[in-house]
């Protein structure tokens, strides 16, 4: 090698800009990364009309609903809820709306008019129940559930999540996260200092995982998650989540009584499986200004994003169904 690469090489590592995803550019300084938005992306999101609404106090609950191409996505994807649904009632199998799709059906009746997606929890043993069932249960042949997996470790904090997904359109999807028996049950100011406790060891265990061996990473996720769990059969236990994503929430705990027994709620004119007590689990999650604006308005995954013909057939087939 020569002086000129050695010189080139030693510009990449020190200063490199390069696409991050179809919407964001990332450029490293130093081993300190930091990602933008395209020009194209941020001259658009600019013009949503949701900062307007958030600028003028406008009552959130009685914004309107989103249009044009973050609608035609939201109802495809209810599309995709609806059969999992109706695949999940079929054969008994519990799941629960979740995260920002809960908070969407008690804030807004349906979608939030920002986000695209849709998010469920289940138990874990469900959830394997459900990978077992679904070729034969669905009753369209492009779905099909994606263990998806991290492939860029960050800071050590891998992750892995289920996915129901379409084969003919890849921004179409519902996002399924586990949950788990915890074996204890504890106050609200334990759960916080516990989840403290799991997010240190769960770097700590993952410390030396390298990108190199991803195909390897539900074994390692397991073994994680066998040492976190108390394997105990008290009755009405905690339930953990977050162990195979590892979010940045402070409690990973719910109380067995916030999600248990079932309820319905209705979204976006359809009823799904709902928790007990949502205004606790909310509260939980975002704290006790849910019902307000963020702090931030993070938009939908897919809102921007330029879709083939075929995208757009595909979307159109399913909110006619």
């Amino acid at each position: 090698m020569n002086k000129m690469q050695q010189f080139k090489l030693f510009c990449k590592e020190i200063f490199s800009i390069k696409n991050y995803s179809e919407e964001r550019i990332e450029l490293k300084f130093f081993g300190i990364s930091c990602k933008f938005q395209k020009i194209k992306y941020a001259k658009k999101r600019k013009k949503n009309p949701y900062y307007f609404y958030k600028k003028h106090n406008v009552d959130i609950t009685t914004i309107p609903p989103a249009t044009g191409q973050i609608r035609e996505i939201q109802l495809a994807n209810l599309a995709l809820m609806q059969e999992l649904d109706r695949i999940c009632k079929k054969n008994n199998l519990k799941y629960w709306l979740d995260w920002g799709t809960l908070l969407g059906a008690y804030r807004h009746k349906g979608f939030i008019p920002w986000d695209d997606d849709v998010d469920i929890s289940m138990l874990k043993e469900d959830m394997d129940k459900l990978i077992e069932i679904f070729d034969r249960e669905k009753n369209n042949s492009d779905l099909y559930l994606e263990q998806s997996q991290s492939q860029v470790i960050n800071s050590h904090f891998p992750w892995m999540l289920l996915k129901l997904r379409h084969k003919r359109c890849k921004y179409l999807f519902v996002d399924i996260f586990p949950s788990y028996t915890y074996g204890e049950k504890l106050d609200r100011k334990i759960q916080i200092k516990r989840t403290s406790e799991i997010k240190k060891y769960r770097k700590t265990f993952f410390k030396n995982f390298e990108e190199k061996n991803i195909n390897n990473l539900p074994n390692k996720m397991n073994d994680f998650i066998r040492t976190v769990l108390k394997h105990s059969n008290i009755k009405d236990s905690d339930l953990i989540i977050s162990l195979e994503f590892g979010d940045s929430t402070k409690n990973w705990f719910h109380t067995n009584s916030e999600i248990f027994p079932l309820t319905e709620c209705y979204f976006e004119g359809k009823q799904f499986m709902s928790v007990n007590n949502p205004e606790a689990f909310l509260t939980n999650i975002y704290g006790e200004h849910y019902m307000d604006y963020p702090k931030k308005i993070s938009l939908g995954h897919n809102m921007y994003k330029e879709l083939s013909s075929e995208d757009k057939n595909v979307i159109e087939e399913l909110i006619k169904i």
